[in-house]
Formats: C-alpha cells, structure tokens, sequence
C-alpha cells in the first residue's frame, strides 16, 4: 500500500522525522518551514527553514520509503520502455537522464560483448535476459542486446540533438574524461 502512494505522490522530496515516520516536501523538495510530525503519538519536529532540514530528519530517497526492494547487479526488465516515469519519480534531472542513458548504453555494450564471447567461464549474459527459458541462446540474447544499445542511441540522439556522428565523437570525449584523459 505505501508503494502506491509514494508512487502516486509524484515529484515530491521524501523525509522521516526524529522517530522513522515518512513524509514529504513539494515544490522544490527541500524543507522550507517547520512543523510537527503528523504520526500518532509523534509530535517531533519536522521540515525546516531555507532548504535545511531540523536536527533529527534523514532526506531518504522513495524506495526506502515504500518498502520496496532494488535488486543488486544488473536487472535486464529495468531497462526496459520509457524511463521518464523512473526519472520523475526520483528527481533526476536532464543532465542525470543523460548519464543514465550513456550508462545504460556502455553496460548494454559490455554485456554484448561478454553474449557474443559465449566463454563457458565467463557471466551467463543469457540467464539475464532470459531467465526462464531451459536453454536461452546465445543469439537471441544478442539480437536482445543489440536492440537495447540501438533504443539507447536512440534515446541519447533524441535527448541532445545530435546526428549519429556527432554522438559518437560526444561519447567518445565523455568516455576519455571518464578515463581520465582529456
């Protein structure tokens, strides 16, 4: 039930007062006037004054609020559809949604490259595509991935306005600054 209402709550910054009850700040998602904590029986002083939060208040992030779990590792069904709901619900901005994308496309490239090695040692990149199927193959775990990086580039081409050129000469620079090297 928390999750549906956290879920609903939309562009909202999440808090828990003194004694771990939820709440949450609109607008800007920073405290900006104070209050008491609405629970039965709490009382505590909540919120805050100019965007800091009264001593006691922990910012948490939606998923602690709801209860819901995160799976560790990679987790093929989150990169799937539109993420926009998935940013909005928490607070990503357009420079963030950029670097998610880049991210999403770097490890969709890994991955690929780890399915095509098919090395007996190596990640079962099928398994995580395709975890119910007896014997997932390598090829349509591949064809998988492949349409993951192109939804990527798509995205990325689509979020910055750049021709295919132009994006791979941006990802590249990123790629050396991440690396250190520019």
């Amino acid at each position: 039930e928390m999750s549906a209402i956290v879920g609903s709550m939309g562009h909202v910054g999440w808090y828990r007062c003194p004694n771990g009850h939820p709440y949450a700040v609109g607008n800007c998602t920073y405290p900006m006037e104070r209050a008491v904590c609405a629970a039965p029986g709490c009382g505590a002083l909540i919120g805050g004054q100019n965007h800091v939060a009264v001593a006691g208040v922990t910012r948490v992030n939606a998923t602690n609020i709801s209860g819901a779990s995160s799976k560790k590792g990679y987790d093929a069904s989150a990169t799937l559809g539109d993420a926009s709901r998935i940013y909005e619900l928490y607070g990503v901005g357009r420079a963030g949604q950029l670097a998610c994308r880049i991210l999403r496309f770097l490890v969709h490239s890994v991955l690929l490259a780890a399915a095509a090695a098919a090395d007996p040692g190596s990640l079962d990149v099928p398994r995580l595509f395709f975890p119910h199927a007896r014997a997932p193959s390598q090829e349509r775990t591949c064809e998988e991935l492949l349409l993951r990086r192109e939804r990527d580039w798509d995205a990325m081409a689509a979020f910055t306005g750049l021709q295919d050129r132009q994006l791979s000469l941006a990802l590249q620079l990123v790629l050396l600054r991440w690396g250190g090297r520019a």
